[in-house]
């Protein structure tokens, strides 16, 4: 759910302060970071899944 909420809200946010800032000089990354391409949102799926995993093994060995 949180990587949902970040694909949804965070990415295109902070997409749109850092191109009105003038600190993106590129592609506004947008919904589900489309504008950077496919792969962007499936490797932070991936990231995501992948630091979820770590923290429950590791804390849910304790």
């Amino acid at each position: 759910m949180l990587w949902l909420f970040a694909q949804v809200v965070a990415v295109p946010l902070l997409g749109a302060v850092a191109s009105a800032a003038g600190g993106l000089t590129g592609r506004v990354p947008g919904l589900f970071a489309i504008g950077l391409g496919p792969e962007a949102a499936l490797a932070s799926l991936i990231a995501h899944l992948a630091y979820g995993g770590t923290l429950g093994f590791v804390y849910g060995c304790h």
